[in-house]
């Protein structure tokens, strides 16, 4: 739970500060935004530049997107021309769409083959592609119990593009088969099982994000991790990818905040990843426009 105290940790330290700037009290101006700037690098909440990351396109690019559409409880025929157009408008190569049910895929399928030829979908998640992709791979832990990530590989050219698609545990679900939500809770027997199912999630995510690494090829690999991960830069999630060799593109590349959920506060959850043999041309967070929950995330890289 901690990581998602750390950005208002970040806003009470600075906002601390801007108070007693007001009183003159110099000293403890300094020392609150080293404070803060230390909590934000350690949580990597808002990368410290004055814009977004832009570099020219050379040598062979790739656009990737992921997004999570929640169209698993109802029905998407009202909205699947906006959702498609938001998709086609950016222009990936490759987007992972999280929470698809297998009865609106029909729909987006009817719009989207057209531009993205390759599919493949498991589980609520789907990979559309302007590529070739191989079978999906399950990643399952050391139980053999599967982790709600999908591993794919596309073939460019002459290149093989390893891909992994993440939906990693909800703070949502909970421990008693209940879904629990903050707009739910009405009781304090509530209150505390939210508060214990979020330190569970937290303890799963982690778990996940493990088996993960584990299957991360050793060799240099041209990879890619996408997908809704349900945690925050500074979280054992995030901080183990990084330790495996991997980055986070809003954080090497972003400005400001990047929320991709707003409900009930502004989080960003949804993450895109990638190994060294990328160069990162640019990103941003791509707004849903309330066609669902979450924004988008668009990254650019050049090999």
């Amino acid at each position: 739970m901690i990581p998602l105290l750390l950005p208002w940790l970040v806003l009470l330290l600075v906002l601390s500060a801007l108070l007693l700037a007001i009183k003159k009290k110099w000293l403890a101006v300094v020392l609150f935004f080293l404070l803060a700037l230390m909590v934000n690098w350690q949580s990597e909440c808002i990368p410290l530049r004055l814009r977004s990351i832009l570099e020219k396109e050379r040598f062979h690019n790739i656009r990737v997107m992921t997004f999570n559409i929640n169209s698993t409880k109802e029905s998407i025929v009202d909205k699947v021309s906006k959702l498609s157009h938001l998709i086609v408008k950016e222009s990936p190569d490759i987007v992972f769409l999280s929470e698809l049910s297998y009865a609106n895929k029909p729909y987006l399928d009817s719009i989207l083959v057209k531009h993205y030829p390759y599919h493949r979908m498991y589980d609520w998640h789907c990979f559309y592609s302007k590529y070739p992709l191989s079978k999906k791979i399950e990643l399952k832990n050391n139980h053999n119990e599967a982790i709600g990530v999908f591993k794919y590989k596309a073939i460019i050219g002459t290149d093989t593009l390893i891909l992994y698609g993440c939906h990693f545990a909800s703070n949502n679900y909970s421990s008693n088969a209940d879904y629990i939500t903050p707009d739910s809770i009405k009781s304090r027997n509530k209150l505390i099982q939210y508060l214990y199912d979020i330190e569970l999630a937290y303890s799963i995510r982690e778990k996940e994000a493990m088996a993960l690494c584990d299957d991360i090829p050793t060799s240099f690999e041209k990879i890619i991790v996408l997908g809704d991960f349900n945690d925050v830069g500074g979280s054992t999630t995030i901080g183990l990818l990084e330790d495996a060799g991997l980055k986070d593109v809003w954080w090497c590349g972003g400005v400001g905040y990047g929320a991709t959920i707003h409900k009930p506060l502004p989080y960003r959850i949804d993450h895109i990843l990638y190994s060294n043999q990328f160069k990162l041309n640019r990103v941003k967070v791509v707004g849903s426009d309330e066609l669902s929950d979450h924004d988008a995330v668009f990254a650019e890289f050049s090999y």
